[in-house]
């Protein structure tokens, strides 16, 4: 019996042991995921930082808008003055 207990005791240093280090583990991949997704923020806001200053800005971007809207405008117009018509 002695022997038994000496086994199932060795098995939860070894459990206790193992367990130690998944948590370690974890504890790192936590850290990495973290700078990864903090690096990964920095570079999508440096890219669109750069996009708003290469592109079109905010005026030029709602002149064009609105020129579609009229342009949508007059076509839907067109119709309904064939349709009526």
């Amino acid at each position: 019996m002695k022997s038994n207990n000496n086994t199932v005791g060795e098995r939860m240093a070894r459990l206790e042991t193992n367990i130690d280090y998944i948590k370690s583990g974890i504890d790192d991949l936590n850290n990495k995921l973290t700078k990864h997704i903090a690096d990964e923020a920095n570079d999508v806001a440096c890219i669109r930082k750069e996009s708003d200053e290469k592109y079109a800005n905010k005026t030029v971007e709602r002149i064009v808008y609105g020129m579609v809207g009229i342009i949508l405008v007059t076509v839907l117009g067109a119709i309904l003055y064939l349709i009526i018509k």
